[in-house]
């Protein structure tokens, strides 16, 4: 008679390295050994054919355990479809979440916003009746599989193996806060020598110093412990993919799950590339765009049978904000993509909503407002109009209309869209969330414009605090919450606190901006009146120059900051030369 034996979980090899010991030894059965660690191949006869790995679930079959456990009927296939793929084609976690939404009554259509908002509560959300127990450790009891505790099987034995703290356990967390499908070597190797950057700021030193541990004898690169610290996350199936190219580097991906898990697990570190890393792209990214429209060229009819076409003009869309974020504002491009899509896509589809909302955004950068208030209410039309669009958009949309009814000097209308825009946040994410933080910072600025200091005030000091007991002291946004009081306060006559600030917001936008970003220039320029105002004019007037000349060299010379820059520089010149002028004693 054949026999079969089962060896389920035998996922730490190193608590039970003597397994055979329990193997049957009468020729007439098998034995299935299921394992997340890589050491337990060693156990089949056969590496080759003895071993079979488990991935996630075919699309079509994810579907059905989804339709099947909610009753999902065909007109639900689309939306079935982007939820399994957002969990990552993971069984249990599709289980999870067809629980989460058959006790929240949650319409389907809405899951994916929601997940977005509560990952940490779906993904830890057991049912109250689950076959699937696991012991996390000795000490602990039995207790129900949820997605969270599958995962934290595998970071625990990874501490167990590697110890507490590990340099594993760091990268694993950094490649979290990439893109999880394709993650090149390259992008780590150019971090080497970050400890003694003096460039960079001690929270950045600290977040991604540890890099240092992959250098070699010459301080370089070194691709062989780069690869023994791989092969350690993939043993312990951490990694989903791990590819050698011909190049020799290595391009690494991640479960979408592994991401979600990772930054909800009490990782309250931000990593973002510096600057000048931002800045040094650009020319790439520049030649592989052209590179695309080549390509593309004369290509356009049969769109709709031709994904890589989507894929391109998503890439416009990351192109655009990508400048805007560094400060580049690159309109030519801005209308190029738009353009296109307006070609290719119509009117009123959600790409070419977008388009128009970035070429908006970069009209208001560049100091065309009347321009982008044009834009910016027909997008907010037609986003009402869409019903693809979600509320966050229709929010997001209506927020940057009321900033560019504020640079307008439309204070009424600004005021009304940013108080609706606050409402709708804090009905959605609640008072500390940084969508509502931001909308309060927003809504601040409109009161001082109106001359409501007290009410400015207040909302900007309780914004500040809210960023920095939630994100530390070093969170980008910090620096606009800073400059915000600080003008608040010198508007009040408040100068030696608003130079206070303005001194932390400059240092703190080198750091994280660098020297030559518009928004650190500014903060050069802000600095410089407070210093006017204390009485160190001499150098109020140097730091105005410097700021006014890069100013110019970055975004021309008629745009509104350049030319306010300029006309408060040339105010204090001439009352300056007028003065000296005036105590000039008279020649005998």
């Amino acid at each position: 008679m054949s026999w079969l034996t089962v060896f389920d979980n035998y996922d730490n090899p190193h608590e039970l390295p003597h397994i055979r010991d329990f193997f049957p030894e009468s020729p007439h059965g098998a034995i299935l050994i299921t394992s997340r660690h890589a050491d337990s191949l060693q156990l089949s006869t056969d590496s080759v054919s003895g071993s079979i790995e488990v991935p996630g679930l075919a699309e079509h079959d994810a579907i059905v355990l989804l339709s099947v456990a909610l009753g999902l009927r065909d007109q639900d296939h689309d939306e079935a479809r982007n939820i399994v793929h957002r969990l990552g084609l993971h069984p249990l976690a599709i289980t999870q979440a067809a629980a989460y939404i058959r006790k929240r009554k949650l319409p389907l259509s809405e899951f994916l916003e929601h997940y977005r908002k509560r990952k940490s509560a779906i993904l830890n959300h057991t049912p109250s009746i689950s076959q699937y127990t696991k012991r996390l450790s000795k000490a602990n009891t039995e207790i129900a599989y949820n997605v969270f505790t599958t995962w934290e099987l595998s970071f625990q034995q990874l501490e167990d193996e590697y110890g507490e703290d590990c340099i594993e356990t760091k990268l694993l967390t950094l490649l979290a806060f990439f893109d999880h499908k394709d993650i090149p070597e390259s992008f780590l190797a150019t971090v080497v020598g970050v400890s003694s950057n003096e460039n960079l700021s001690n929270k950045t030193k600290a977040l991604v110093g540890w890099l240092d541990h992959f250098t070699g004898a010459n301080d370089n690169w070194s691709k062989d412990i780069f690869e023994d610290k791989v092969f350690a996350l993939k043993d312990l199936s951490l990694l989903q993919t791990c590819i050698k190219l011909a190049d020799d580097s290595y391009h690494l991906s991640l479960h979408p799950l592994i991401k979600d898990v990772l930054r909800n697990a009490g990782v309250n570190d931000y990593y973002i590339m510096p600057s000048s890393s931002q800045l040094a792209m650009i020319p790439h990214v520049r030649i592989q765009e052209e590179n695309l429209q080549e390509y593309f060229s004369g290509h356009k009819v049969g769109f709709d049978i031709k994904p890589s076409y989507k894929d391109y003009l998503k890439m416009h869309s990351c192109f655009d904000t990508f400048d805007i974020q560094v400060g580049t504002y690159n309109l030519s491009h801005c209308l190029q993509a738009l353009l296109l899509f307006q070609e290719i896509l119509g009117q009123e589809h959600m790409f070419t909503c977008q388009a128009m909302g970035l070429l908006a955004a970069t009209y208001r950068k560049q100091g065309n407002y009347d321009q982008a208030q044009i834009l910016e209410e027909q997008v907010l039309e037609l986003y009402q109009k869409n019903p693809d669009s979600t509320h966050l958009d229709k929010i997001r949309v209506t927020g940057n209309l009321a900033a560019t009814y504020r640079c307008q000097g439309k204070h009424t209308q600004a005021q009304e869209l940013k108080e609706q825009v606050l409402r709708c946040h804090q009905e959605m994410s609640g008072l500390k969330h940084p969508n509502t933080l931001r909308a309060m910072a927003n809504l601040a600025v409109t009161y001082c414009d109106q001359g409501k200091y007290t009410q400015a005030q207040e909302l900007e000091e309780q914004v500040l605090h809210c960023f920095q007991e939630v994100f530390g002291l070093e969170y980008p946004k910090i620096l606009r919450a800073k400059e915000n009081l600080a003008f608040t306060y010198y508007i009040q006559g408040k100068y030696n606190e608003a130079w206070e600030l303005e001194e932390q917001t400059l240092g703190l936008s080198q750091k994280l901006l660098g020297a030559r970003h518009p928004d650190t220039l500014r903060a050069i320029g802000i600095l410089a009146s407070t210093y006017y105002r204390l009485g160190q004019k001499a150098r109020a007037i140097s730091m105005m120059t410097e700021a006014s000349n890069q100013l110019t060299e970055t975004l021309g010379a008629m745009h509104p900051d350049v030319v306010a820059c300029r006309r408060e520089l040339t105010s204090w010149v001439r009352y300056e030369t007028a003065d000296a002028e005036t105590e000039t004693p008279d020649s005998e």
